[in-house]
C-alpha cells in the first residue's frame, strides 16, 4: 500500500514530473539504513559484555538488512538526480558519505563469515560516519536538498507527506519478516504473530478510548493462542481465548461501558506517572534478560557459545506426547472419578440456571403443587352458619 501511495498515487512535480516519486521510497530507505546501522552497532558493543546470542543475531541480521536499504538508498538517489544532474552520480558530500556507510556495511558481512565472536570493529567505529550523512548539507554548499520535513512544519503539500510517512512506517513493519525469514515457515509465521501482539500490548496503554483499550487485548490474547500452538500447547491455546475473552474482557468491556469514563479524566497529567512506568518498564526488562539466559538454554540455533553444549536435552530422548494425549491420559486415567464428580456438579448448574430462568405462562390453567401444600386448612375453609328459615 505504501508503494502503491509512493508512486501511484502521490502528485508529480510540476517541473519534474513523476520522477520526483522516487523520493517518496528513497528519503525513508535512507533514514531506515541510519537507523538499523545505529541499532546493529549497540548490539555489536553490547555481545562482548553479555555473550548473548540475541545480540549477535541482531547484528548480523541487521547488517543484512542495512546493507540492503544502503544499496537501494544510493539506487534509487541516483535515479532521483540523473534529471537534475544530468548523470547518475556526482561526488557530493551526502552521497559520497552514504556510499562509506555502504562500504562499512559490507566489510561487516564480510567480517561475519570469520570464526570471530566479536563484532567486527568496523561496525563499532562507523557511527561517526552517521553526523557526516546527516548534516552535510548544513555543513558544506552540496548540491543535496535539504530536507522538507521537519519539527516546525513542512514545506511541502499535504498529500506529498503521505506515501514519506507511509514508507517510513512500512520499513519497521517489514523489518521482522526479513529478520526471520532465514528461520523458515515456523519462525516466519512467529514474526507474524508477535508483531500484531507487542503493537496491540502498546496501544492497550496508549488508546485515549477506554473501550478501545479493552478490545485491543482480545487481538493480544488471539496472537498468544496462535503462539501457542507453534509451541505445541494446542490445549492451552484453545483454553486461553475462551477464558480470556468469554470471561475476562467481556467483563472488563461491560465495567468500561457501564462506569462511562470520561477520556479527560483518564489522560489527565498523563506525565506525572512517566517515572513510575519508566522504573517498571527497565524492571521488566532486566526481569527479560535475567530469564533468557544463554548459559541454562540456548535461545536460538546460531548461537555460538559452547558452554551449554554439557547439557542434556533428556525430553528427546523418551516417547514424545502432545499436549491433549498428556492431558487425557492423566484425566482419563488417574482422575477418572474427579472429572465424573465435575460432570455432575456442571450438569447440576446447568439445570438449575434453566429452572430459574424458565418464562412461565400465565394463559395456562395448571395448580401448583407446593403453593396448595402450604396453604393452613383452617385459615382458608370459612364456615358460614344461615339461620334456619320457616315458612308459614
Amino acid at each position: 500500500m505504501a508503494i502503491h501511495l509512493s508512486l501511484r498515487v502521490a502528485p508529480p512535480d510540476l517541473q519534474q514530473g513523476g520522477n520526483s516519486r522516487i523520493s517518496y521510497v528513497h528519503v525513508p530507505a535512507a533514514r531506515m539504513s541510519i537507523v538499523i546501522y545505529i541499532a546493529t552497532a549497540i548490539n555489536s558493543s553490547l555481545f562482548p559484555l553479555t555473550k548473548h546470542p540475541l545480540f549477535l543475531r541482531s547484528s548480523g541480521t541487521g547488517t543484512e538488512i542495512g546493507a540492503f536499504s544502503t544499496l537501494f538508498t544510493l539506487v534509487t538517489g541516483g535515479f532521483r538526480g540523473r534529471p537534475m544532474w544530468g548523470t547518475f552520480r556526482v561526488w557530493d558530500a551526502r552521497l559520497t558519505s552514504v556510499f562509506i556507510l555502504f562500504l562499512i556495511y559490507l566489510g561487516a558481512l564480510r567480517f561475519q563469515k570469520l570464526p570471530v565472536e566479536p563484532a567486527p570493529i568496523s561496525i563499532r567505529a562507523g557511527p561517526i560516519d552517521i553526523p557526516i550523512i546527516k548534516s552535510p548539507v548544513n555543513w558544506w554548499n552540496t548540491s543535496h536538498q535539504p530536507g522538507s520535513i521537519s519539527r516546525s512544519g513542512t514545506s511541502i503539500h499535504v498529500p506529498m507527506p503521505i506515501p514519506i510517512l507511509s514508507n517510513f512506517a512500512n520499513f519497521p513493519f517489514s523489518t521482522p519478516f526479513k529478520f526471520h525469514f532465514k528461520g523458515g515457515r515456523r519462525t516466519m509465521i512467529l514474526s507474524v504473530l508477535s508483531s500484531p501482539a507487542l503493537v496491540s500490548g502498546l496501544m492497550v496503554v496508549r488508546a485515549k478510548n477506554p473501550v478501545h483499550s479493552v478490545l485491543f487485548p482480545i487481538l493480544v490474547f488471539c496472537d498468544t493462542a496462535g503462539l501457542l500452538i507453534l509451541l505445541g500447547l494446542d490445549f492451552s491455546a484453545m483454553i486461553s481465548p475462551v477464558v480470556h475473552i468469554g470471561a475476562i474482557a467481556v467483563s472488563f468491556l461491560f465495567v468500561v461501558m457501564m462506569f462511562n469514563i470520561q477520556i479527560a479524566e483518564i489522560h489527565e497529567e498523563v506525565l506525572r506517572y512517566l517515572p513510575v512506568s519508566g522504573i517498571i518498564g527497565l524492571i521488566f526488562w532486566w526481569e527479560m534478560f535475567f530469564i533468557l539466559d544463554n548459559e541454562t538454554i540456548p535461545l536460538l540455533p546460531t548461537h555460538r557459545n559452547t558452554t551449554s553444549l554439557r547439557y542434556t536435552v533428556y525430553a528427546g530422548k523418551v516417547r514424545s506426547w502432545t499436549n491433549l494425549e498428556t492431558l487425557g491420559n492423566l484425566l482419563y486415567t488417574y482422575y477418572s472419578v474427579w472429572f465424573l464428580v465435575s460432570s455432575l456438579i456442571l450438569l447440576v448448574a446447568m439445570i438449575g440456571a434453566i429452572v430459574l430462568t424458565m418464562h412461565r405462562t400465565t394463559k395456562v390453567q395448571r395448580q401448583d403443587v407446593f403453593r396448595r401444600n402450604a396453604l393452613d386448612s383452617r385459615r382458608t375453609i370459612m364456615r358460614r352458619t344461615t339461620d334456619q328459615i320457616t315458612i308459614y
